[in-house]
């Protein structure tokens, strides 16, 4: 799991801000586990309507990691705004973006501009791939079908954009993974008015909390829902999948905008470590799932990794 972030957050840092992290990669990286270990939950306080000026368990860690954040965030717009040159990228889009009146984003819209779309690039790509290499040790006659497929089409080489057409099973497991373990496994919407619901009212305002992860595994909408089968994403059946019933990115005018960024990221990374190496789960590892901001593995997941032998 570590792994897989420091390398999807190393990605979107280039890929969108035009810079290399170096060593400040792995701060973002504790900081943020810091702050999911004391604010990516639900206390009792919350539920019972406490005021927020009570303190709350790892309060002050909490803190001390966002200020961490923001400061390497706040380093890379810096660096970019001292550069003469400007760049394509989305940052640079960011900084010369002017509204009718002409003005520019706000220091702090920018900060959280740039760290959304830090956040919500990286994490859900790795916990996909985390998954996707735990379904694959479970299932190894679907890893042997995913070898033969990179075999067949890559020989060797490094997986490209132009080969994934001609990866279809790869695409598949990716699909299949974000349909057991979807990252964003809750979230939520605001009727924008009155509205009504298999006989329920809801009101204009209310919040309306959906579960990917319930929608993913039900039995009215899935064959065999809790069994780990990418053909069912195969080209011939894939048309059988209920659009609203597969929901691993939103779905509507609020989809996530990152979706096709994260499925061409993730299948080309299921590809190039499949082609070269077999991962296998650490024996006697417990593997559960933990709902917090993301679904991610509770106590991680320790795979030994061994060079394939073609």
């Amino acid at each position: 799991m570590e792994e897989m972030t420091l390398l999807t957050s190393d990605i979107i840092t280039r890929t969108m801000f035009g810079v290399v992290l170096g060593e400040r990669n792995a701060v973002l990286y504790r900081a943020f586990q810091d702050y999911l270990a004391s604010h990516g939950r639900i206390y009792i306080s919350e539920l019972i309507g406490l005021p927020s000026w009570i303190p709350r368990p790892g309060q002050g860690k909490g803190r001390l990691a966002v200020h961490q954040f923001d400061e390497v965030i706040a380093s890379v717009i810096e660096e970019r705004c001292r550069q003469e040159n400007s760049k394509d990228d989305l940052l640079q889009m960011l900084i010369d973006f002017r509204e009718e009146t002409g003005e520019s984003m706000t220091d702090e819209l920018l900060r959280d501009e740039v760290a959304s779309i830090y956040l919500a690039g990286h994490e859900t790509t790795a916990i996909t791939l985390t998954w996707a290499f735990y379904l694959l040790h479970e299932r190894p006659e679907v890893k042997e079908r995913l070898w033969a497929e990179l075999e067949s089409v890559l020989a060797g080489r490094k997986p490209s954009y132009q080969d994934l057409p001609n990866l279809p099973l790869t695409r598949a497991i990716v699909d299949e993974t974000l349909r057991l373990y979807p990252p964003v496994h809750v979230f939520s919407r605001q009727a924008l008015g009155d509205d009504e619901i298999s006989g329920n009212c809801v009101p204009k305002g209310s919040f309306m909390t959906i579960s990917s992860w319930v929608l993913h595994r039900h039995k009215l909408h899935w064959e065999k829902p809790d069994t780990f089968d990418p053909d069912r994403f195969m080209p011939g059946r894939s048309k059988r999948v209920k659009p609203f019933a597969y929901i691993p990115f939103g779905a509507g005018p609020r989809v996530c905008m990152g979706k096709h960024f994260g499925l061409v990221e993730a299948t080309l990374l299921l590809a190039l470590f499949g082609h070269r190496f077999d991962l296998k789960l650490r024996s006697g590892h417990p593997v559960e799932s933990l709902g917090r901001m993301t679904l991610r593995p509770h106590q991680g997941m320790p795979m030994e990794v061994a060079r394939r032998e073609r």
